[in-house]
């Protein structure tokens, strides 16, 4: 009796994964390694498809980036999806950014967390992600504030004060409502308060 082979996956057979660093994925990109147009990120090592976003949250990025684009002031300026240097491992994209200086001024390198004063991400079925892994990571680089735009309860959770270490966090976090007004400051400073009810998609009648 032929008996079948219970010999396990090559990934498998105790040796690590083979992590890629930041610099190695720059390297790809502009060797040709990775196709121009294929949606892909570099997290923890590793490069992770994105997923194809679905209508609401295409709606609620868009009405936030045409927000953002009106009143963030000069010295200052808004990117949507594109890389952040998060670490040597971690390079993702996130939904909107609010990044110092002219777009010019990054053409040698990507903005790292002391170029950003926000990073925002639209969240439906990636809440659990963005609110855990997402938020530790972020608060680990040290992103000043981190807002997660969430349509399962069409809120915005602010967070603020990043801490470091074994365990990273944010020490500030507010939840904004439909109702309410969510300020926005750049290195301090007060630039406007956004109704969060206009950021959001309109519910189906």
């Amino acid at each position: 009796m032929s008996v079948a082979s219970s010999s396990p996956p090559a990934g498998a057979r105790g040796g690590r994964p083979y992590l890629i660093t930041a610099e190695d994925y720059a390297r790809m990109i502009e060797c040709g390694a990775i196709p121009e147009g294929r949606r892909v990120e570099l997290w923890e090592g590793q490069l992770v498809e994105k997923m194809t976003k679905k209508p609401p949250h295409v709606i609620a990025q868009g009405k936030l980036a045409d927000a953002l684009f009106r009143i963030v002031p000069e010295g200052w300026h808004v990117q949507v999806e594109c890389p952040l240097g998060l670490g040597p491992l971690h390079v993702p994209e996130p939904d909107l950014m609010i990044v110092r200086g002219a777009r010019d001024d990054y053409a040698s390198g990507h903005p790292t967390p002391a170029d950003v004063s926000l990073v925002v991400e639209v969240a439906d079925t990636s809440v659990a992600k963005d609110l855990g892994r997402m938020q530790s990571a972020y608060a680990a680089g040290g992103v000043v504030a981190y807002w997660v735009v969430n349509l399962r309860t069409r809120t915005i959770e602010a967070h603020a004060d990043p801490i470091g270490g074994e365990t990273p966090e944010y020490r500030s976090i507010r939840s904004f409502g439909e109702g309410e007004s969510i300020p926005l400051t750049l290195d301090g400073r007060f630039i406007a308060e956004l109704p969060v009810a206009s950021l959001l998609p309109a519910v189906a009648g």
